[in-house]
C-alpha cells in the first residue's frame, strides 16, 4: 500500500514539473541512408583564370572568358547569373566574353547594385561581350529582361526603392514614413518590388509588411554601406531574400525579426564583409531552394549568427571563406538538406545549436581548420558531423567537445584528410557511433583523463568494465575505420548509482535516490548524461523494486 502511495506521490510531481516545461522529447527513428559523398557541390565555381566552365547550375551553363587573368566567383540559379569579380595581376579592365545565354534575349546587367544597369541583347549564338572594370572588386548580377518584373529600363523606378539619408528618405515616403532623427524608414503598406539602402546608418523597419519578388534580384539589397538594421519583414520570392555585399570597411549591422521563405536560392545573402560586427538573430528562414543563411569572403571582427530558425532549404547555414570571430549559437537548424556546411573557413564557434533531422549531414565541412564544436544537439541527421579536407589544407585542430550526437545513422565521420583533431566528452547514440578513413591515428578521442561516451560501449556485457567504480571504462575503445583509440570511455550514466563499488551495488539506496533526485532538478550532467524525467522515473522504479 505503501509503494502505491508512493508511486501516485511521485508520479502527480513527475506530472506537475512536466506542466510547467519540463518533458521529454519523443524518440525518433534515424535516417538509414549509406554515408554520403564528403565532398559536397554546391552550383559555384570559384577560381583564378582567364577560361571559366559553369556547367552544373540550376539554371543556365555559362562559359566565361576574360582577356585578363581574374579571380572569379560565378554562379547561375533560376532566372540570375552572378560573378564577383577580382583582379589578380593589376590590370584595370578586361574584356568579358560570356557564352550560353538564351540567343536574341534582353539581359539586364548590374554591377554592384541597382543604380549601374546595363541593358543588352545576346546574340544569334547566346553570347555577350562587355569591357570589365578592374581597379577594385565588383559584384555583377545578370536577370532576363523578359519577365513580368524588369521589362525595361524605364520601368525600374517603380520596382525599386531607394533609401537615403535625405529630407523624405529618398523613396521611404512613397512607401512608408521616414523620421530623418533616427534615419528610419518604416513601411506602412506590402511593396513588390526590391529596396535598396543607399546611405550610412539606416534602419529599415517592414512593421510586419511583406516584400514580395518575382523569383529574381534581392528583396533588400545593401552594397557599400554600414551601420544599417533591416527588422520587421515578411520577404519572399525573391532570389535573395536579403543580399548585403560590398567591399569596404562596414560598421555594426543588424539583420533581425524578419520571416524570409520561398526564395529561390537565399534567404540571406552576405558576401565580402569587413564590418566591425554583423548579427544576425530572431530570423525565421524557411524553405529557401539552396541556403538559409549564406556568408562568404567574411574578414571582420565579430560575425554572429543567432536564435535563428532555419529549415527546409538545401543548406540551413552555408559559409565559405570566412575567417576571425564566427559564431553560430543558438540556433534551430532542421529539415534541410544539410544543417551547417562550412568550406575553406577557420576559427569559428558552433555551439548550443539544435541541428535534426536534416536529409544528409548535420555539419559538413571541408578545410576546416581550429574550429570549435561545443554543446549542440545533433540528433536524427543521416551523419552528423562529417570533417574532411585536402592534403594540403585539411579538416584539423577542430575541437569537438560536450556536444549531444545522438539517433544519427553515422555520428562522426572523419574523411582521409579530416586529422589532427580533438573529440571528447560528447554522447554518441547512433547507429553507427563514429568512423575514420584515415588510419593516421592522429585525432585524439579523449582528453588524457575523459573520453566520450559510446552507447555501444557503456555496459560490462559490451565489454566496459568500471572496476574502481569512476565512471571510465577499463578498457579503451577501439575508433572504427583506423588506429585511433578512445582511452578513457564513459560508463552508462546509471552506474553512478549501480556500479560495482556503489552504496547499494546494483540496487538503488534512498540516499542514492536522493542524489539522483539532486542531479536531475539542478541539471547537474552525470558524466556526459543530463538526466530527464524518465531517467529519474527508471531510478525511482529500481529504488521501489529494491
Amino acid at each position: 500500500m505503501k509503494k502505491i502511495i508512493i508511486i501516485f506521490i511521485i508520479i502527480t510531481f513527475l506530472l506537475s514539473l512536466s506542466n510547467t516545461g519540463i518533458s521529454q522529447e519523443e524518440d525518433e527513428l534515424p535516417i538509414k541512408n549509406e554515408l554520403p559523398d564528403r565532398e559536397q557541390s554546391h552550383g559555384i565555381l570559384n577560381s583564378n583564370g582567364t577560361y571559366f566552365v559553369l556547367n552544373n547550375s540550376t539554371y543556365l551553363d555559362i562559359i566565361l572568358e576574360s582577356s585578363d587573368p581574374i579571380k572569379l566567383t560565378f554562379k547561375s540559379v533560376p532566372e540570375m547569373v552572378t560573378m564577383r569579380i577580382e583582379p589578380i595581376l593589376g590590370s584595370t579592365s578586361t574584356q568579358i566574353t560570356l557564352h550560353g545565354l538564351v540567343p536574341l534575349t534582353t539581359y539586364h546587367k548590374y554591377e554592384d547594385d541597382y543604380h549601374n544597369l546595363t541593358v543588352f541583347t545576346a546574340d544569334a549564338n547566346g553570347d555577350y561581350t562587355y569591357l570589365q572594370d578592374l581597379t577594385r572588386q565588383h559584384f555583377v548580377f545578370i536577370m532576363p529582361g523578359s519577365g513580368s518584373k524588369f521589362t525595361t529600363s524605364s520601368t525600374m523606378s517603380t520596382d525599386v526603392k531607394y533609401i537615403v539619408d535625405d529630407a523624405t528618405g529618398g523613396d521611404c515616403t512613397s512607401i512608408g514614413n521616414w523620421d530623418s532623427s533616427t534615419k528610419t524608414c518604416t513601411l506602412t503598406t506590402d511593396f513588390s518590388g526590391t529596396i535598396q539602402i543607399d546611405s550610412d546608418g539606416i534602419t529599415l523597419d517592414g512593421d510586419g509588411h511583406t516584400l514580395s519578388g518575382y523569383g529574381m534580384g534581392s528583396g533588400v539589397h545593401v552594397y557599400d554601406n554600414k551601420d544599417y538594421t533591416i527588422k520587421n519583414f515578411e520577404i519572399e520570392y525573391f532570389a535573395n531574400g536579403i543580399l548585403c555585399c560590398g567591399f569596404s570597411d562596414r560598421g555594426n549591422n543588424l539583420i533581425t525579426d524578419n520571416i524570409i521563405k520561398n526564395n529561390l536560392e537565399n534567404g540571406i545573402l552576405i558576401s565580402d564583409s569587413n564590418c566591425i560586427e554583423t548579427l544576425i538573430t530572431y530570423n525565421d528562414i524557411l524553405e529557401n531552394g539552396e541556403n538559409g543563411i549564406r556568408t562568404l569572403f567574411m574578414y571582420g571582427n565579430i560575425s554572429i549568427i543567432c536564435n535563428n530558425i532555419s529549415d527546409n532549404s538545401e543548406d540551413g547555414i552555408f559559409s565559405s571563406d570566412n575567417r576571425e570571430d564566427y559564431i553560430i549559437t543558438d540556433n534551430i537548424i532542421c529539415s534541410n538538406t544539410n544543417g551547417i556546411a562550412a568550406i575553406y573557413s577557420f576559427y569559428y564557434t558552433i555551439k548550443d545549436n539544435i541541428i535534426s533531422k536534416n536529409k544528409k549531414f548535420g555539419i559538413t565541412s571541408y578545410s576546416f581548420m581550429g574550429n570549435n564544436l561545443t554543446n549542440n544537439i545533433i540528433r536524427d541527421n543521416n551523419c552528423g558531423i562529417s570533417l574532411c579536407g585536402q592534403d594540403y589544407l585539411p579538416g584539423s585542430n577542430n575541437r569537438i567537445i560536450d556536444n549531444s550526437i545522438c539517433g544519427n545513422y553515422y555520428g562522426i565521420s572523419m574523411g582521409e584528410f579530416g586529422i589532427d583533431n580533438f573529440i571528447y566528452y560528447n554522447n554518441l547514440n547512433n547507429d553507427h557511433n563514429a568512423i575514420e578513413h584515415s588510419d593516421t591515428g592522429s585525432n585524439q578521442w579523449d582528453d588524457g583523463s575523459i573520453g566520450n561516451h559510446w552507447s555501444d560501449y557503456d555496459e560490462t556485457c559490451e565489454g566496459c568494465i568500471d572496476t574502481d567504480n569512476n565512471g571510465i571504462c577499463d578498457s579503451v575503445y577501439n575508433i572504427p575505420g583506423g588506429s585511433s583509440v578512445d582511452n578513457y570511455p564513459i560508463v552508462h550514466w546509471i552506474y553512478k548509482w549501480t556500479g560495482k563499488n556503489t552504496d547499494g551495488g546494483t540496487s538503488i539506496t534512498t540516499i542514492e535516490l536522493q542524489d539522483a533526485i539532486h542531479h536531475w532538478l539542478e541539471d547537474i550532467k552525470v558524466g556526459d548524461h543530463l538526466m530527464s524525467p524518465a531517467d529519474l522515473q527508471e531510478i525511482i522504479t529500481m529504488w521501489l523494486s529494491g
